[in-house]
């Protein structure tokens, strides 16, 4: 009876032990499961999280880098704008000196009553002068136009007495018709 005993505990326990093996293996397979989502949920979060990380460093870094391009803008447009108002100050201030600067001019030897006189006095000095030139060359136009209009009348002179010996002599030799001809011809009078 013992073993008999026995050998109902030892079936009851087999049985158990069975029971609990298969119960082992489902949950063997649950907490596979379980294991395996609790580790895809991490992964998931991990990979997620570093790639959030790496969004949030490189939205730092574009940030940084925009600030920095902005910041470089901001000072090229300052150091032009610096540029125009100094030399939009400068140059009116080079129109004032220039403007003082002809004034003085204007007024030491433009204007002033001394520079004037002497201004005048020398243009009439000079145009006295050229009056003198003037008339001098003219006379001395006059002059050479004379001369030569004398010469040419001797010249033309010479000549027609030239041409009335010849033909007086031809007369001595020939008819009337061909010293009237002749005469005609050569002569500068007719």
């Amino acid at each position: 009876m013992a073993a008999h005993i026995l050998k109902g505990f030892q079936d009851e326990m087999e049985k158990e032990f069975f029971d609990m093996y298969i119960d082992a293996t489902d949950r063997q397979q649950m907490e596979w499961d379980a294991a395996l989502k609790i580790q895809r949920f991490w992964r998931g979060h991990a990979v997620r999280s570093s790639v959030i990380d790496m969004i949030i460093g490189a939205w730092t870094a574009q940030r940084w880098y925009r600030g920095h391009l902005g910041r470089v803008r901001f000072g090229n447009y300052q150091r032009d704008v610096t540029k125009k108002l100094r030399k939009q100050f400068f140059d009116a201030a080079a129109i004032v000196i220039q403007r003082y600067w002809r004034g003085y001019m204007s007024r030491k030897y433009k204007h002033s009553i001394t520079a004037r006189r002497r201004f005048i006095r020398a243009s009439v000095i000079a145009s006295e002068r050229f009056a003198e030139d003037a008339t001098f060359n003219v006379e001395y136009q006059t002059i050479q136009l004379e001369q030569k209009e004398r010469e040419d009348r001797d010249v033309l002179f010479e000549k027609t007495i030239a041409v009335r010996q010849h033909t007086l002599t031809m007369t001595l030799c020939s008819s009337s018709s061909v010293w009237e001809s002749q005469t005609r011809l050569l002569s500068p009078f007719s």
